[in-house]
């Protein structure tokens, strides 16, 4: 009976021991990995990594928008060169135009004198016009890269510069057109008739 017993309990023992074996190896590795995602999660959420995560999103977000700033101020630099090259070549084309006037009725015997003084006073404009126009243009280049230096109150009181400097040459611009509309139109006008009047005369005679 002993020897019996015996034998029915080794088995047991041995499924007993092969249980317990398999689970103490099987216990630490499974352990190991908690505490690895603990500590994952810790360095995860600690203040200063949180800080480092945020900041990096915030330079990133600063580098998209200093991007997209210079993109739009280089698009818009183009655009105002264009009508600075425009409105420039427009003037020298009318000065051109009006010192042929000039020298027409010059020919003609005219006196042209007051025509003359209009030409000087056109010039003198149209320099003015060309530095004011200039300096708007410098103005607004240096503005293209204010966002990028983190200089954002200087930006805006640069932009305001290039804001108030546009005025200037819109106001130049204007005191151009009013001066040929008010002055140079008439005296051209004046001599018109002075030419037709003495073509008549001398179709007369």
């Amino acid at each position: 009976m002993p020897r019996t017993y015996l034998i029915l309990a080794l088995p047991f023992f041995s499924l007993f021991t092969f249980v317990k074996v398999n689970s103490a190896y099987a216990a630490p590795p499974a352990a190991d990995e908690w505490m690895q995602s603990a500590e994952g999660w810790k360095e995860k959420f600690k203040v200063d990594t949180i800080k480092e995560k945020l900041q990096e999103r915030l330079e990133a977000k600063r580098e998209e928008v200093c991007a997209r700033v210079r993109s739009r101020v280089g698009e818009r630099y183009e655009g105002y060169y264009n009508i600075k090259i425009q409105r420039l070549a427009h003037l020298k084309k009318g000065l051109e135009a009006l010192n042929s006037r000039i020298a027409f009725y010059k020919e003609q015997g005219l006196d042209t004198e007051v025509l003359e003084s209009d030409y000087s006073k056109l010039s003198a404009l149209a320099s003015e016009y060309e530095s004011e126009l200039t300096k708007f243009m410098t103005l607004f280049d240096e503005t293209k890269d204010l966002p990028c230096l983190r200089y954002e109150g200087d930006f805006v009181s640069k932009v305001q510069a290039v804001r108030d400097q546009w005025r200037v040459v819109k106001a130049k611009g204007d005191e151009i057109r009013d001066y040929y509309r008010d002055n140079v139109k008439a005296h051209i006008k004046a001599l018109r008739e002075q030419l037709k009047g003495k073509v008549d005369k001398t179709e007369e005679d």
